[in-house]
């Protein structure tokens, strides 16, 4: 049938595959943290002979990080220390807590935190970074850098943490599918709807699709993003900028709303598997068929052009653009990414900082992007060429080298020309999310609230479900908790 697909790609099972290892290891990891904390500061306080990065997995495609990390140490200088990185079980939310524990524990077994940018904030106020420009020094420059991933990591004037890759959401689209049934890709959740029409009077026969639209609406940090950007789509809010207070928005009440109804399963616009869907689950029924829209990361683009029932001969079957909004304003994105900190007991913090600085640079970027999937966080670095073009001048030895004729490096390239243009675009209109101490319980309780409605699309919520949605949410970011009624809040 036209629009399904065959076989599963590999990098795709093992990317799924690797996701739920990871996640009933953290599960266990989360449990002897929260329980020994003392384990991760031993007496000798961990210390290596190497630099230790931790990180959460890498999802670059062929795992470029690590390719960037054996570049380092295949020249070292100057009596620096060789690096490695270790990569920490679970979903991101089990990561920080790991980090964080170690650090609080006077462990020093970490010399580089790979940060998710909202853990920037918490991580600062309890003093557990050094500043990477210190005595005034000028390691770092601003310049070339994009400057929302790169104010990320400012404070008070000072530089804590330095972005290693950036990240905004995009639209992806079924291009063969939307061909087929005449409509361009959507701008706007109307259009959505209009495809959704479009599909029901082909008869669900003729393209195999199960719904239009998937997103991530598992309980993580993911189903928060994702409602963010459908509240500023709807032109809503929930916690205003500057003062972090909770924004009582009749449209993002009614996006909610919205959202809910088209997840009912007698007329799906929105999958109903995305409840459980995390980033991988729903690139692989975007490759599958099963979705013709989906809204994810930019690594996504080079797991879907690797796979062979995306890509005919250099052609693509998908597009990328930016995500749903209001008619002719196109919608925001959170500002994603991550960021490298150096922990207050890092035992290589001079070599750490110097490891930063290569991970970095403008060659590091440029690889990261053209062959690893990840958005660069320098300017520069969107002008990479493909990745064997790139690989031409990084000392990684053969069998880290691709091959590949010229005629396929020059479609890469324009396919990565392409994109960049997207997220340069994408970036235009970025916001962060909210800058809290408090994130972690933040993030936790808008999931907790909003979750079980989500699973229950057949009621729709509310005034009371929405008004205890902001309270909760109000609670959290003043530090309060779950108390009844939190001061200062609806």
């Amino acid at each position: 049938m036209p629009g399904r697909t065959g076989g599963r790609p590999g990098h795709l099972q093992r990317l799924r595959r690797r996701w739920w290892v990871g996640f009933a290891l953290g599960a266990l990891a989360g449990a002897v943290w929260a329980a020994a904390p003392e384990l991760a500061g031993s007496k000798d306080c961990g210390a290596s002979d190497r630099i230790v990065v931790a990180t959460g997995a890498d999802v670059s495609l062929n795992h470029q990080r690590q390719v960037l990390i054996d570049v380092w140490n295949k020249n070292l200088r100057g009596g620096d220390p060789e690096a490695r990185q270790e990569e920490l079980p679970g979903v991101a939310d089990q990561q920080r807590s790991q980090m964080l524990a170690a650090v609080q524990s006077g462990s020093c077994r970490y010399d580089v935190l790979n940060l998710d940018l909202p853990w920037i904030e918490e991580f600062y106020r309890a003093g557990y970074l050094q500043p990477l420009n210190p005595h005034g020094s000028s390691e770092f420059a601003k310049e070339d850098f994009l400057v929302p991933s790169w104010e990320a990591g400012v404070r008070k004037g000072q530089l804590y943490a330095i972005p290693l890759n950036s990240d905004v959401g995009l639209l992806y689209y079924r291009a063969d599918i939307l061909r087929d049934l005449g409509v361009p890709p959507p701008q706007t959740w109307a259009d959505v709807d209009e495809i959704g029409r479009r599909l029901h009077e082909a008869g669900p026969s003729a393209h195999g699709v199960k719904a239009v639209y998937a997103g991530q609406f598992a309980p993580y940090d993911g189903l928060t993003v994702n409602l963010l950007e459908l509240f500023w789509a709807a032109g809503g809010d929930l916690v205003r900028p500057g003062d972090g207070g909770v924004v009582d928005s009749a449209q993002s009440k009614a996006a909610l709303t919205e959202l809910i109804y088209r997840m009912r399963t007698d007329s799906p616009i929105v999958w109903p598997e995305s409840v459980s869907s995390h980033e991988a689950e729903t690139i692989q029924a975007f490759a599958d068929g099963k979705i013709v829209l989906m809204r994810n990361w930019p690594y996504a683009f080079r797991a879907l052009a690797a796979s062979p029932d995306l890509n005919s001969g250099g052609r693509l079957k998908f597009g990328v653009t930016h995500l749903l909004g209001l008619p002719g304003r196109p919608g925001p994105s959170v500002l994603g990414g991550q960021s490298l900190a150096v922990p207050v007991n890092a035992q290589h913090a001079a070599a750490a900082r110097r490891l930063i600085r290569h991970l970095t640079s403008t060659a590091s970027q440029r690889l990261l992007f053209s062959c690893g999937g990840f958005s660069p966080v320098r300017a520069s670095a969107f002008a990479a060429q493909s990745c064997s073009d790139e690989q031409q001048d990084t000392p990684i030895g053969p069998t880290r080298r691709t091959g590949g004729t010229e005629q396929t490096s020059a479609r890469e390239a324009e396919q990565l020309k392409a994109l960049a243009t997207t997220l340069r675009q994408a970036f235009g209109n970025v916001r962060p999310r909210p800058v809290t101490p408090y994130y972690s319980d933040f993030t936790a309780t808008l999931q907790s609230r909003v979750h079980p409605l989500l699973q229950n699309p057949s009621v729709a919520p509310g005034d009371q479900d929405y008004h205890a949605l902001l309270t909760a949410v109000c609670g959290s970011l003043s530090g309060a908790g779950a108390s009844p009624r939190p001061p200062g809040c609806p």
